[in-house]
Parts: C-alpha cells; structure tokens; sequence
C-alpha cells in the first residue's frame, strides 16, 4: 500500500532510541517531541488484549493502517485509543497517519505499531516544535559552527599540553629555568647547614640534613627528616620567621608520602621572593606541623 502525499510531510525524533525489529523496550509512557528534521519515524509497541491510548497537544486527525482488523480504535479532539487486532504478530508494523489541523498549512506524520507478545506502552504523549524548518536550519548550523570551534580550541589544547607534559615530564631539564630567566649568572645558590650547628626540637623526628635554596624568584628549603615513631607523620602547615620575629610565607609544601617509622624522607617547602627583596635577614626558624599534636622545629636555617 503506497502512502499519501501531503503538503508537507512532518516527522519526528524521541527520546528513545529504536530497537531491532519485535526487540523494542516497552515502557509504561512514551513521550514524543515532533521535529521536522528527524528522518525516522517513531516507533510505539503494542500488543493484543492490551489498550494503548496517544494524547496530543493540539486537535489531531489520526488514520489507521488496516483498521477494519483492530478490536477497538476511539477517537478524541486531541487523542485516540486503540486496542491492537488479536492475530497481530510480534514485530508486525502498522502505521498511523496522524495530521495536525490547526494552522493554514496542516502538518502530518506518521507513527509506527510495532507489534509485541504480551507487552504494550499504555499511554504515549506527543508534543509538537513550533519552529518552522528554516529556523532548525539555522540553528543546527550554528550549533555546527560552535562545536567546530570548540573542536579546534580542543585540539590546541591538546598540542598545549603535550608541549607542556613533553617540557615538564623530565625533571632533570634545565630549559625551564633558564628560559624564566629564574638563575643567577652562577646558577641556583644553595648553601647547607653543618649538623652541629642545627638547632632541631628534641623528639621522635629529627633532622638529618637541611639546605636552603635562592633562585631570582623563590626561596626554597629541603629537610631531611628520619622517624623513630610508629605512627606515620606527614606536614600540613608550615610557619617560619627571620631573626627579628618577621614571618614569612611560604607558598607550597612537597612531601612525596607519609614518613615511616626508621625511614628518611625529604621535606620541601618553597616561597616566592623577588632578586630586590629583603626578606629573610640572616637565619630563619622553620616549623613543621601534621595535623596532631607533633611539630618539628628546624632553627639557623641561612639563606644562601
């Protein structure tokens, strides 16, 4: 059987998708949003023995493939029900031609029965989309047009970072500091604190080594710690201030994983200070806190 030709022909998309042919996923309520640049019509099971009732959101006029078979079809301004024939097979397909009578130019589309065995969605709401085509048209372009753009900037951030991981990923690479103009003409200053001369607060955790850091734009100070205490220690907070009680600030802490007991592990923490600045004056107390009760106090700490 050929079908009509109509003025304009209105079909539509759903929000769920098709399945094979007699597999389709019944459900209690369909919901359907006309569109007239969806290509597929929607498909709705049904099943004998079973009423399926479509309520539209304007007056409707609904056709029915082969409708001498159905048991029952009732028909509303802006509904029809319809009980499916009884020999209809599962994966058997019956249209309905529905067409919309509001408006100069009547839009019609189509639905598709999807026979099932013992499964029917019982109630199917249709919506219409006021936009006209050309208005879809465009904005499918421009939606083209943005996510186009979105792939470009993704694809320069991609490079980005690749350049990026390709310049950080080695850390024994001396690129970064010299194109930051970060070193003196000699290089990073560095300079250690002799044991003996180390002022550490008496305690499970002590210092093994301390050395303080200078480029032209940070200040950094290394730690040495070793444990005699079952219970792990990892830094939270540090405070530190120069000889005249001046506090400093420091902008990061790296500690690579929970110190252990009878282990030795590195502690560093870094601040930004300038070439012209003036802080710290002479030798600074630094002081280490987890987040209970235990601190480590590092003191006589220069800065090179």
């Amino acid at each position: 059987m050929s079908l009509p030709a109509f003025p304009l022909m209105l079909v539509f998309s759903v929000f769920q998708g098709l399945l094979p042919l007699g597999t389709m996923d019944c459900t209690e309520m369909q919901h359907i949003e006309l569109s007239r640049m969806s290509d597929k019509p929607t498909e709705v099971c049904v099943s004998p023995h079973l009423l399926t009732g479509f309520s539209f959101d304007a007056p409707v006029s609904v056709e029915v493939q082969d409708e001498i078979r159905f048991e029952e079809v009732a028909r509303g301004r802006t509904s029809i029900h319809v009980l499916p024939p009884k020999d209809l097979t599962a994966g058997e397909r019956l249209r309905l031609s529905v067409t919309y009578l509001e408006g100069k130019s009547q839009e019609t589309f189509f639905l598709v029965l999807v026979g099932s065995s013992g499964r029917s969605t019982r109630q199917v709401e249709v919506f219409r989309d006021q936009r006209t085509r050309e208005s879809l048209e465009i904005e499918i372009k421009l939606e083209r047009t943005k996510n186009q753009k979105l792939q470009d900037e993704l694809v320069q951030l991609r490079r980005e970072f690749k350049q990026l991981q390709t310049s950080t990923q080695d850390p024994r690479r001396l690129t970064r500091l010299i194109s930051s103009n970060s070193m003196f003409i000699e290089g990073i200053r560095t300079q250690r604190v002799k044991l003996t001369g180390l002022k550490t607060q008496p305690g499970e955790i002590s210092s093994q080594r301390v050395a303080s850091y200078r480029s032209r734009h940070r200040f950094a100070i290394e730690v040495a710690l070793e444990s005699l205490h079952p219970q792990p220690w990892l830094v939270v907070t540090v405070e530190a201030w120069d000889e005249n009680g001046q506090r400093a600030e420091f902008a990061s802490i790296w500690q690579a994983a929970p110190l252990q007991m009878k282990e030795t592990q590195v502690i560093v923490v870094e601040a930004e200070m300038e070439e012209t600045s003036t802080w710290p004056k002479g030798t600074i107390t630094l002081r280490l806190r987890e987040e209970g009760p235990r601190d480590i106090i590092v003191s006589n700490i220069p800065c090179p």
